[in-house]
């Protein structure tokens, strides 16, 4: 049986890379084939890399590496003893691929030459140099000529984690931000909980935006294309950050859950999220977003909102002395305006007292 080689492909077109999330074997075990290999994050989604064949697995990246677009992530084979030096030998070659001019670009910027997709033609100086206008991208030499700040520091690569968070969000870069605020009061809440036992204020907070949202569709859409794209499913993501870096599973058809199913479905997502269990559908699919920060204490913020989606709510803690809490709608101005959003925190408040 012959050796399998895995390169990233490309799973969305915006992908540059991917980050290793999670790896199901330690490199040199024993696969079979339909065996989850590991789990990776692009810029829109999660998703599993199945087993193609039996064999030995050897990863060539480690969980949490920044892996480009093209590039070998792992290999599946019969014999225990392999190496990747084969591997690497012919993705050096690939420079081959690139004109004389191009190549000389590549190495001046310190691009990685497997962002080009692979064809019959050469990589001429065009595409690299629309690559490097598409990107904002500077030169190494003007990077080094850089003036530093007059005083000591240290200058400190972000995580692999922080760099997909990074490169994700400057895919929303076109967005034109705005917030509005609601102040609602806390009784209402406690008037909840002490008839739901047990929920908590986002739970309860997600259930009034799935109300609300029907009367609203426009905050569960995005902008693309010159276009306003609708959503007919209302899919929430929920950000979550307790220690392992910063996820956002998404709870599917949130508008057909009752408040118990809303208050389940949070819990478990927490609990896959602290036992390192969770899939890639689990991130994926999400039209609007919901972060809840109230825990910090924290009393007002700028959500950000999250590519191919129009808008986030934010949900603060309440104050001990107006008994009130605050939440937020940060959306995109081009898909909706400052009275719409009011609307909108209005009807989830509507929504809750009706619970």
């Amino acid at each position: 049986m012959s050796d399998f080689i895995y390169k990233v492909h490309r799973e969305n077109p915006n992908d540059e890379f991917v980050i290793v999330a999670s790896q199901s074997k330690k490199s040199g075990s024993e696969i079979k084939a339909k065996e989850i290999v590991c789990s990776l994050e692009a810029t829109k989604n999660a998703y599993d890399v199945e087993a193609p064949q039996d064999g030995y697995l050897f990863f060539k990246h480690q969980e949490g590496d920044r892996v480009e677009i093209g590039d070998t992530l792992f290999a599946i084979s019969s014999n225990k003893d392999f190496t990747f030096t084969e591997v690497t030998k012919s993705e050096d070659s690939q420079s081959g691929r690139m004109t004389r001019k191009a190549q000389k670009i590549i190495d001046e910027f310190g691009i990685d030459s497997s962002v080009f997709p692979s064809s019959d033609s050469r990589v001429g100086e065009k595409e690299v140099r629309d690559y490097i206008e598409k990107h904002n991208l500077v030169s190494k030499s003007s990077q080094s000529a850089e003036t530093t700040p007059d005083a000591h520091f240290i200058d400190e690569e972000p995580s692999p984690t922080k760099a997909f968070e990074i490169h994700y969000l400057k895919q929303s870069s076109d967005v034109i931000y705005s917030k509005v605020v609601r102040e609602i009061s806390f009784e209402l809440i406690e008037k909840i909980q002490h008839s739901h036992p047990g929920t908590t204020l986002g739970e309860i907070i997600a259930f009034g935006t799935s109300s609300a949202i029907k009367k609203y569709p426009y905050v569960n859409s995005c902008y693309t294309k010159n276009k306003i794209r609708k959503y007919s499913d209302y899919n929430l993501g929920v950000a979550i950050n307790i220690g392992k870096g910063l996820k956002v599973p998404v709870i599917k058809n949130l508008n057909s859950l009752s408040l118990g199913d809303i208050s389940r479905s949070f819990k478990d997502l927490a609990m896959n999220y602290v036992r390192d269990e969770l899939k890639g559908s689990d991130l994926s699919g999400g039209t609007f977003t919901m972060t809840d920060l109230s825990s910090l204490g924290v009393k007002d913020f700028m959500p950000v909102v999250n590519k191919d989606q129009g808008a986030i709510l934010g949900v603060c803690a309440p104050s001990a002395f107006t008994k009130s809490f605050n939440i937020i709608l940060g959306f995109d101005h081009r898909i909706i305006d400052g009275m719409y959003a009011a609307q909108f925190l209005k009807e989830i408040e509507t929504s809750l007292r009706k619970i």
